[in-house]
């Protein structure tokens, strides 16, 4: 089962007006708009975690891009 909470945050007005013209733009709510901006945002950190971790573990069996590119 999906359980929702609720995050309160403040934002300065130039913030809330290109939110309010996406949602507009788009035919979607503001709610919405936030919604997906924190998903992708945290995907991306996420991903930039992973990489950081990879890097520093000395283990980790990394592949150049240049390697990987002479591959292909």
């Amino acid at each position: 089962m999906k359980t929702e909470g609720v995050i309160s945050l403040r934002v300065d007005g130039d913030l809330k007006r290109r939110v309010d013209e996406v949602a507009h733009r788009i035919g979607r709510s503001r709610a919405w708009v936030i919604r997906r901006a924190i998903e992708c945002s945290l995907e991306d950190i996420e991903d930039i975690e992973m990489s950081e971790q990879r890097l520093a573990d000395s283990n980790d069996n990394l592949t150049s891009s240049d390697k990987l590119m002479s591959r292909l």
